[in-house]
């Protein structure tokens, strides 16, 4: 049976870092490896996740232009 090949990108997979990578992580752990092939790819994190191909990608932060109160206001 050929696999399901899914790559899947993210700017952090730093586990236990909030509940949306907590959640990620209890996933990833019930992923089939009889089903599917993943390759992760992030900007911080470990040097791999549960075994699968990983590649730890540099992150580049750019200045953000300053925001004022009054523009929240426009959404």
């Amino acid at each position: 049976m050929k696999k399901i090949r899914v790559a899947f990108f993210a700017e952090i997979l730093i586990e236990d870092f909030d509940g949306a990578i907590r959640t990620m992580y209890q996933l990833i752990k019930r992923i089939d490896r009889n089903i599917f092939e993943f390759l992760f790819v992030y900007g911080a994190g470990p040097d791999s996740i549960a075994g699968f191909e990983s590649l730890k990608v540099p992150a580049l932060t750019l200045p953000l232009t300053p925001v004022t109160p009054w523009q929240y206001l426009a959404w």
